[in-house]
């Protein structure tokens, strides 16, 4: 955007009032430059920094008027020290100027056009008379010094005074009165030093401070560009500190839709893989609500609610937690299945009391990284290894729905679920099943780890009221379920699964079958409820 336009790309102008100023001294400079030629009070050479204008033409006239070294731009490089030895104190000061009073030149071509392109011409001629005459120049070099010192960088603020706001049209009015003032000084002073001897002597007595007033002038009007300035800038700071408010309550609000977007998407896809999965009506809430009756089932039936029975359940539950092979388990940084075989006291208990430590890991790692988790229950259909496996495989995801972002994984996800689903045999559904978590658990965190717990594994069945001829219930689903739990670690996810077993229906730690392909991978361990 132009320093001359506003931000929807009008011109803007100086007001009236001060269009008319610049017209008046525009006047004033041409008529100086039109009597200069006609009374020959000066030489060529001064006549002709009258055409001074752009950074080139400047450039020469310095190296001509003063036998500077350097352009305009360039010798600026060196500070201000190397071109006060090369030059005149007259030169060095005025060299500032120029570059303090251009920016204000530009403000005044930009806003007021056609009126500023006679001002550098003016005051290069200022310059090329005052060298020539000791005296004025060291009354010029004075003046201007003091006044160069005042001048605000306003190449700084070219952008700060193009709005519509009082402050902005206070600073476009002081750096047109300020234009005029110093702009007034350089004619009057040429003026004035180009006549005669008698006629300066005449207007020393007229007027003694003529010039000296100017001067004056030119610094009070100066140090009120400053001052405005900096309220203008401070207004324009509050204006963006606003701007950036109002920006960040937006980005704030566009992040909540697409979050609400993310969500209803990822909501939409997680109901398409339940589907595929057989799972219909699986609701994680509802899976959550059960611990809290299964934990109450468990405490009823093993340890009276009395301070006797909770430092009994204490004693019992620390001879697990602190096993040593249950601590490697858990510190460990690989994956791993433990699987705990819990002898009760009472061998007709309906529950098992080890499965308390089942329920203190699941409520552990809430506040870090949830478990997956299955409880078998009393009803066969949720105890199948096939639906346990799906509903393991959606509670990972279901904590993992950065992976959902992958708009390709998730297809791939989808088209090896779709294949699930065509597949009759049982032995081709659970590899099926195994294909899937592995694909997800390898599009989890490497940093993360993966839990798993599975609660009285001993009541998994392959099918629905599978049991053997003596009516004692199969394990081939039970081994099926943690065979495929231990395969899935196996392909380099980061998984540890504990799996909870009552030694009265399953004597897994005698059982001749191993479970797994890697025995490392496994562990298996009794431990008796004690008195």
């Amino acid at each position: 955007m132009s320093s001359s336009t506003d931000k929807e790309g009008r011109v803007i102008r100086f007001n009236e009032e001060n269009m008319k100023k610049l017209e008046d001294i525009e006047t004033r400079q041409k008529s100086l430059r039109e009597s200069s030629h006609i009374t020959r009070r000066l030489t060529p050479e001064q006549l002709s920094a009258f055409d001074v204008s752009s950074d080139e033409a400047v450039s020469h006239f310095w190296q001509t008027a003063f036998n500077a070294k350097g352009n305009f731009d360039a010798s600026r490089e060196h500070g201000i020290s190397k071109v006060s030895k090369e030059t005149t104190g007259l030169a060095a000061t005025a060299y500032d100027l120029l570059r303090g009073f251009s920016p204000m030149v530009e403000v005044v071509k930009d806003f007021g056009s056609p009126f500023g392109n006679v001002a550098i011409g003016t005051l290069c001629c200022l310059f090329a008379v005052a060298k020539s005459r000791v005296s004025m120049e060291e009354n010029i070099e004075t003046t201007l010094k003091a006044i160069k010192d005042r001048l605000p960088g306003l190449s700084m603020y070219r952008h700060i005074y193009n709005e519509d706001h009082e402050l902005d049209h206070l600073l476009q009015s002081s750096i047109v009165e300020t234009y005029a003032a110093f702009m007034n000084y350089c004619i009057e002073a040429l003026e004035f030093y180009t006549h005669g001897s008698c006629h300066r002597l005449m207007q020393t007595f007229i007027s003694q401070n003529g010039l000296s007033q100017k001067a004056d002038l030119v610094k009070t009007a100066v140090v009120n560009v400053r001052l405005v300035c900096e309220e203008a800038l401070g207004k324009n700071v509050n204006s963006i500190k606003q701007k950036l408010e109002e920006v960040q309550v937006s980005n704030e609000s566009l992040r909540a839709q697409i979050r609400e977007l993310q969500e209803h998407n990822d909501t939409m896809t997680m109901n398409q893989i339940g589907t595929l999965l057989n799972l219909h009506d699986f609701s994680c809430e509802d899976h959550h609500s059960q611990l809290d009756s299964h934990r109450r089932n468990i405490e009823a039936e093993f340890w009276p609610k009395t301070w006797h029975g909770e430092q009994e359940r204490t004693q019992q539950l620390d001879q697990i937690k602190n096993d040593q092979n249950v601590k490697m388990w858990r510190d460990s940084k690989d994956s791993g299945l433990f699987v705990v075989s819990g002898e009760n006291d009472n061998d007709r208990a309906h529950n098992c009391w080890a499965s308390y430590v089942a329920l203190d890991l699941i409520d552990e790692r809430l506040n870090d990284y949830p478990c997956a988790f299955h409880l078998f229950g009393r009803h066969d259909h949720e105890n199948t290894n096939l639906h346990v496996f799906s509903s393991l495989i959606y509670q990972i995801l279901h904590l993992n729905k950065e992976i959902l972002q992958d708009q390709t994984q998730v297809d791939e996800i989808l088209a090896k679920l779709r294949r699930y689903q065509t597949v009759p045999d049982e032995s081709d559904k659970r590899k099926a099943l195994e294909d899937v978590a592995s694909r997800i658990l390898k599009m989890v965190s490497r940093e993360k780890m993966v839990w798993v717990v599975l609660d009285r594994v001993d009541r998994c069945c392959s099918q629905v009221q599978h049991q053997s001829p003596s009516g004692r219930r199969s394990r081939q689903g039970a081994r099926a379920i943690l065979n495929s739990l231990s395969r899935v670690a196996l392909k380099g996810a980061n998984v540890k699964v504990l799996a909870v077993v009552n030694r009265t229906d399953w004597r897994v730690d005698l059982d001749d079958e191993d479970i797994g392909d890697a025995q490392e991978y496994v562990t298996i361990k009794r431990f008796c409820q004690v008195n």
